[in-house]
């Protein structure tokens, strides 16, 4: 598959190769796929299902758990046809590709041979990809994106280096109703951010709670009080927060977190989850 112009026909298009992959029993082709498609439009909800499918497959529990959380929050907000709607110039997309990478290659300090190595794409072809010589398959994109350690989204983000600011409205931020109980939780961090660090604001109703199974090892949270009083549980460990504490803990172990007598709101972040 080659890059052509990037439309919801397209995104559509590597989802139903990535759904194809994991039909097919191979879950890292399909996974590969769905970060391609997520790269181009992170809010296609399909792409978080199948994404959840393929980590499942590999064992990566921790992230297919976090996709799902992404894809049920897209569902009760987002849809393919509301994402046919947004804007889109894929000329100008293609147009900056070659330059891009050129730019990340020389961010990164390395030469053409260098590339070459870490990706497995031949010099030559990277040197007539960077000149606009030759459309790379997804494939070949794949691989020097993670070779030059760049995300996909980044190198076809078409607004002005330095002076791109995205806004997500609070109507549009994603919400998870269906953990816990009473508990109200907005995904705030980017998508592509999940299962690397999460960031999510929650409201608990009075003697409402999260409570969470063991993430991978090395997993902690940050959590912070903006209104009302928390007990926070990590293993046997037990702590009190009031408005403004923060506390900082283990969540490779069972965890908890739950309001007192009134409402509870609070900023989580979640490293490494």
């Amino acid at each position: 598959m080659r890059l052509g112009r990037f439309s919801p026909d397209f995104v559509a298009t590597v989802g139903g190769a990535a759904t194809a992959q994991v039909q097919l029993n191979n879950p890292e082709e399909a996974l590969k796929y769905a970060e391609i498609g997520l790269g181009i439009a992170t809010k296609y909800a399909t792409l978080w299902s199948t994404k959840a499918a393929a980590c499942a497959m590999l064992d990566r529990m921790e992230a297919a758990r976090a996709a799902v959380e992404v894809y049920n929050g897209l569902t009760a907000r987002r849809t393919l046809t509301q994402w046919r709607a947004m804007p889109d110039d894929p000329d100008a997309i293609l147009t900056q590709l070659p330059a891009r990478l050129k730019e990340a290659r020389r961010a990164q300090g390395l030469s053409l041979d260098a590339v070459a190595k870490l990706s497995g794409v031949s010099r030559s072809m990277v040197s007539q990809i960077e000149r606009g010589e030759s459309s790379p398959t997804v494939a070949t994109l794949w691989n020097l994106t993670r070779a030059l350690q760049v995300d996909f989204a980044g190198l076809l983000d078409t607004a002005p280096r330095g002076a791109a600011i995205e806004v997500m409205r609070r109507t549009e931020t994603p919400l998870i109703e269906n953990r816990g109980a009473g508990c109200t939780i907005r995904i705030l961090s980017a998508p592509e951010a999940a299962g690397k660090y999460e960031v999510y604001e929650i409201t608990l109703n009075p003697e409402g709670h999260l409570t969470s199974e063991a993430h991978r090892p090395g997993a902690r949270e940050q959590l912070t009080v903006i209104e009302g009083e928390a007990d926070v549980f990590s293993g046997d460990a037990r702590q009190h927060l009031s408005t403004g504490d923060t506390a900082r803990y283990a969540v490779d172990v069972p965890h908890k977190i739950a309001a007192r007598r009134q409402p509870l709101r609070a900023f989580l972040i979640v490293i490494d989850a």
